[in-house]
């Protein structure tokens, strides 16, 4: 029974429901699993494999081609472009209204009304489900806080992402210490450091708390930031291995934020704890 109730939820989950069928849902998912975080774990990957369902279903059937969607919102001066979401998948031409319709109605349920993809302490997430996601990102623009805690994030996994989510404000990195590494940093450095750019972001807020950054990393982290992310609002980097000429340069943004003459930055909260800084 219990299974046949977990299989039940699952599919309400990943349906077009009312919002009073899908908060219901949620409540009776929570209630089939032990603690809180296996129920968020469940409901994150039902979804992401939801969405990778669907990607493969407006495929054709020639498996050896990638799906393409073209006449996105980014299109280049000839009016078209393509986004290739996984190289597993078929060929399929989607314009950009029915794109939309379909990352709107996958999104339908995430929290915070679709704003906020959560995916914190999914240590091994599959290729094809970042795929899956990216695609989804690229034609959703109200998402626009990713979290990816724990979730082992490397320099491939960023990289996918980042082309797909210029419009996200908060991007959440935290406790990815095992598998960030400087190639990682820098990627991200470069990022924010053009966030204008075909990989770039505009953050207002970041996290890299506790992902085993050396001090170069974090010099090459401060520059990308005082150059590029001005809207930045808070940024933290506990239990990193900052050094105190990051911690200057950082405090002079944060200096100036408040000088209402200076007007440059937005940076209004800088969280340094166990960072290594001198007296």
């Amino acid at each position: 029974m219990l299974g046949v109730a977990l299989s039940t939820a699952t599919a309400l989950l990943v349906a077009p429901m009312p919002p009073p069928v899908t908060t219901q849902t949620h409540c009776l998912l929570a209630a089939l699993h032990p603690t809180r975080q296996a129920f968020h774990v469940h409901k994150d990957q039902a979804q992401l494999a939801h969405v990778a369902r669907c990607l493969q279903a407006i495929a054709s059937l020639d498996p050896s081609t990638p799906v393409v969607v073209e006449g996105s919102s980014s299109s280049s001066s000839s009016g078209r472009s393509s986004n290739v979401a996984s190289s597993k998948a078929a060929v399929a031409t989607v314009d950009s209204s029915r794109a939309r319709e379909i990352t709107e109605l996958l999104t339908s349920s995430l929290p915070n009304g679709g704003s906020q993809v959560n995916m914190a302490n999914n240590v091994h997430v599959p290729s094809n489900e970042v795929e899956a996601l990216a695609y989804c990102m690229s034609h959703c623009p109200r998402i626009t806080d990713l979290d990816l805690t724990n979730c082992g994030v490397n320099t491939t996994m960023l990289g996918q992402l980042l082309k797909s989510c210029g419009h996200v404000e908060r991007l959440t990195l935290t406790d990815n210490k095992a598998t960030m590494t400087g190639e990682t940093c820098r990627f991200l450095s470069r990022a924010m450091r053009h966030p204008k750019g075909p990989a770039g972001v505009q953050l207002r807020f970041l996290s890299l708390y506790q992902c085993g950054l050396e001090q170069a990393d974090c010099m090459d982290l401060a520059s990308a930031l005082v150059r590029g992310q001005y809207n930045l609002e808070e940024l933290q980097l506990n239990w990193n291995v900052v050094g105190d000429d990051v911690a200057i340069k950082l405090a002079t943004m944060l200096e100036d934020s408040s000088n209402p003459k200076a007007n440059r930055y937005n940076l209004k909260k800088l969280v340094l704890t166990r960072c290594e800084i001198g007296s």
